[in-house]
C-alpha cells in the first residue's frame, strides 16, 4: 500500500487538477497530472482570490476561510502559460531534483489554485512507480521561494482563481 507523506510546501504529486475553464464547463474531475503542494492551511486562515469557486455549492466569492486539513494545490504543465495564466519555468536542476522529465519544459502555474482536502481521492500513483503518490523530493528551497513571491503577487494584483474542490 502507497504511503502517503505529511503535507508540506514544495511536495511535489500527481492528482486530478481541476482547471476553472474544465469546471465552467461542467467537469467534475481532470486528468491526473503533477502538482505542487503551495501551502497546508490552518483553520481559520483566509485565503483572498480574484475568484473563489466553490465546487461543492456552487458559489463565487472573493476569499474563503480554511478549514483544519487543507491545502493549496498548484499545477505544473508542458504547455507554456496561456492567456491570463501566470507561470514559473523550472529549470533542469529543479527538474531533475525532484525527479521530472528533463526533456520537456515544466511551468508552475501561480495564477489558478485548487483547494483540497490532504489527502483527497483525487491523488494518483506516479507514473512507473506503484507504491508512491509523490516524486522524489519536494522542490527546493530557492524554487519553492521563487513560486511562492510569484503566486503572492498575483494574489496582490487580484490574478489568482481559486477553485474549492472539495465537499
Amino acid at each position: 500500500m502507497a504511503r502517503i507523506p505529511r503535507a508540506q510546501a514544495g511536495l511535489v504529486f500527481r492528482y486530478a487538477f481541476l482547471r476553472l475553464w474544465q469546471y465552467q464547463q461542467g467537469a467534475q474531475t481532470s486528468k491526473d497530472r503533477p502538482c505542487c503542494l503551495l501551502l497546508p492551511l490552518k483553520e481559520g486562515q483566509v485565503v483572498a482570490a480574484s475568484q473563489v469557486h466553490n465546487e461543492t455549492d456552487k458559489s463565487l466569492s472573493i476569499r474563503y476561510v480554511a478549514q483544519e486539513g487543507e491545502v493549496l494545490i498548484l499545477l505544473i504543465q508542458s504547455d507554456k502559460p496561456g492567456h491570463g495564466q501566470i507561470g514559473l519555468e523550472l529549470g533542469i536542476d529543479d527538474k531533475q531534483y525532484v525527479g521530472l522529465s528533463a526533456h520537456e519544459p515544466s511551468y508552475v502555474i501561480v495564477s489558478e489554485v485548487n483547494l483540497d482536502k490532504w489527502p483527497n481521492p483525487d491523488m494518483s500513483l506516479v507514473p512507473g512507480r506503484s507504491n508512491t503518490f509523490t516524486y522524489d523530493r519536494p522542490l527546493s528551497g530557492p524554487a519553492m521561494s521563487r513560486i511562492a513571491t510569484a503566486f503572492l503577487k498575483a494574489q496582490r494584483e487580484n490574478k489568482v482563481k481559486l477553485l474549492v474542490r472539495h465537499p
